[in-house]
């Protein structure tokens, strides 16, 4: 599972919990306290702190997902010889 910890009133923030609610992903949000300074996301005993690093990880997220959801298509098709479906 994925633990994102975030401060208040951060765009940053913002973004990062938008784009896991987005990716229908394993995660929990955890609020930090106004004064601390350090925002970071953990993955198993990963651990992502600067802003670039999170970006990272979560645009190879987004890949593992989009392949994982392609190779699962729930399309069917028509095999132009016989005109089954399947």
């Amino acid at each position: 599972m994925i633990n994102f910890y975030r401060k208040p009133r951060c765009t940053f923030c913002d973004e990062v919990e938008e784009k896991l609610q987005h990716l229908v992903v394993a995660h929990k949000v955890h609020a930090l306290p106004a004064t601390d300074t350090v925002i970071y996301l953990t993955e198993g005993k990963r651990m992502y702190q600067q802003e670039d690093e999170i970006q990272a990880f979560l645009r190879q997220i987004g890949h593992e997902m989009l392949v994982q959801r392609e190779m699962q298509g729930d399309s069917c098709k028509i095999d132009p010889d016989t005109g089954l479906s399947c």
